[in-house]
């Protein structure tokens, strides 16, 4: 775990704390292949979630971020490599990129 980023930073809202906390505590105490998922409200900082959560695992995680909109994909990118860690006033040293994959062609089935 990174213990360079202090969760209890007065700059991050306590449900952004306990929620990635929840996180780590999810991955770390189940050797488990499975999926975790945050559910906030609008406005509530789930990119930030996802920030902490990211730096605060352990580096051999990868974390599959979706989208349903372009805009959307360009805010949660900048947020996790940059806006998050100025609103907190706090950098992460083990400053990770965000790899975008986009799919060219919308996937229709009729199961």
């Amino acid at each position: 775990m990174n213990k360079s980023i202090e969760v209890n930073n007065s700059n991050i809202y306590s449900h952004q704390s306990s929620a990635a906390k929840m996180i780590n505590q999810y991955y770390l105490d189940k050797e488990t292949e499975g999926s975790a998922l945050v559910k906030l409200p609008t406005g509530a900082g789930k990119s930030g979630v996802m920030a902490l959560a990211i730096y605060m695992l352990l580096p051999n995680i990868k974390i599959l971020v979706v989208t349903p909109t372009e805009g959307l994909l360009n805010q949660i990118k900048y947020e996790l490599e940059l806006g998050f860690w100025e609103k907190i006033k706090q950098q992460p040293d083990n400053t990770k990129k965000v790899k975008v994959l986009k799919h060219k062609e919308l996937l229709v089935s009729d199961y």
